[in-house]
């Protein structure tokens, strides 16, 4: 924590006055006192009066410090630079995380959010924010004249959004055609704030990286997402996490068939963990590991695929000879296991020889099998110190064996993933949910 006199000692280059030449500064996880906030505000005025400071972090400036002092803190420190036109037009790059600011917080810093008009990139992870603070953010943000933002990357993580919240950020998303990089991830988000989001990044053409882990999303925000794709609204797509994303085979099968069906050619990464994904799912998997020519890594960690889904996802792999550019592939803790699921496995260790890393950990292959998995793949396989043999269930693998067995011999038919079908009541009932989908977001 930093007094007056700390202060002056730390920011002692910053206000000496000098020319300094800084492009950055970085007061991150110093807690400044009510004393303190003077003066690291006449040092930031400083540095970024000349107009060269292009990259501002105020991280966790503010811990430790009651309410009352912190939201004079903030307005201290922010108003003071808000107010240096030169500062405003130079900042691309600001990060106010871990700051404890809630609605009252960002009304602190509004003023900086509204004159810093050329703001590129924004973090706000872990600052307590609800629905009246994403508010409040939007506002700040589409206050110019024009309502149109610079941001290519917008960052919120472990905040208190909700649904509500959602909503209050799509005015921002829908004024911000620029934006690149959307992390969007543990923010209590349910159903209906995930169609809102997933409508409005298909007003996102630049779109590079999305990440909406850890928000009960639903199927329908997937197939949302998965009509923009399809539609060619989000070409430049390079990572999608869907990871812990309650998106079901429905909405994972729709982002597949999408993907694979506009030969996505710049997606590099794909995460679609923690699902509850079964061996529906898996036919198209792997044949849209093979039909996206740029894509290295592929999770689909913790899902429920079982011993025919792990079967079948390794043959769909290995077919064709395999994803010839695959790096990475994680299938941990998925149930796959039983003796015919091995040799399935073994075939891919020739089948992809991009292959850097396999994560088979924590599923349920025969223990006399496993020094013949890792002869066949060496240092490419991880460790399977959570492998349980005793996790194979011999019965549920029969169970619906020739509805799965009948899905897979369809989809080898196919030359590609769009061309694919479950059957027509699957496929009815996805065009249903779509409609719904539809119906529901506006």
């Amino acid at each position: 924590m930093l007094d007056a006199a700390t202060a002056k000692t730390h920011l002692a280059p910053l206000l000496a006055g000098a020319e300094t030449g800084f492009e950055s500064v970085d007061l991150s996880g110093k807690s400044l006192g009510e004393d303190a906030a003077p003066v690291a505000a006449e040092a930031l005025a400083s540095a970024m009066r000349s107009g060269r400071v292009r990259v501002l972090s105020l991280a966790d400036i503010i811990a430790g410090r009651p309410e009352d002092e912190a939201l004079r803190v903030l307005r201290t420190v922010t108003n003071t630079i808000a107010n240096e036109d030169k500062a405003m037009g130079a900042l691309e790059e600001l990060d106010l995380s871990d700051n404890a600011l809630g609605a009252k917080g960002v009304t602190a810093c509004g003023a900086l959010l509204e004159n810093a008009r050329n703001l590129a990139r924004l973090t706000l992870c872990n600052n307590g924010l609800a629905a009246d603070a994403i508010d409040n953010v939007t506002r700040a943000l589409t206050a110019n004249a024009t309502a149109t933002t610079k941001l290519k990357t917008l960052h919120f993580f472990n905040n208190l959004m909700e649904s509500a919240g959602a909503r209050a950020l799509v005015p921002l998303l829908r004024a911000s055609p620029a934006l690149e990089d959307f992390r969007f991830s543990s923010l209590r988000v349910a159903r209906d704030g995930g169609e809102a989001i997933a409508a409005a990044l298909a007003e996102c053409p630049e779109l590079q990286r999305v990440d909406l882990s850890d928000n009960t999303l639903g199927e329908r925000a997937a197939m949302l997402l998965a009509d923009a794709i399809r539609a060619g609204k989000l070409p430049k797509l390079v990572s999608l996490n869907m990871r812990d994303t309650a998106i079901s085979d429905a909405g994972a099968l729709a982002l597949l068939r999408a993907l694979a069906a506009a030969r996505h050619s710049a997606i590099t990464t794909l995460d679609v963990s923690g699902n509850e994904l079964t061996a529906r799912v898996c036919s198209a998997l792997g044949s849209a590991s093979r039909a996206l020519p740029a894509l290295r890594e592929l999770r689909a960690e913790e899902n429920e695929f079982g011993a025919r889904g792990g079967r079948i996802l390794a043959a769909r792999l290995a077919a064709n000879s395999g994803p010839r550019q695959l790096r990475e592939l994680t299938v941990a803790s998925c149930e796959i296991g039983g003796p015919d699921a091995v040799a399935e496995w073994l075939k891919l260790a020739e089948a992809a020889p991009a292959l850097q890393k396999l994560n088979l950990n924590g599923n349920a292959f025969p223990e006399d099998t496993l020094d013949e998995l890792r002869r066949a793949f060496g240092d490419i396989l991880g460790s399977l110190s959570d492998n349980d043999e005793d996790l194979f269930d011999e019965d549920a693998d029969d169970e619906d064996d020739d509805d799965v067995e009948e899905e897979e011999e369809e989809e080898e038919d196919k030359d590609d993933l769009e061309r694919s079908a479950l059957n027509e009541d699957e496929d009815a009932g996805l065009a249903e949910l779509m409609k719904g989908a539809a119906v529901s977001t506006t």
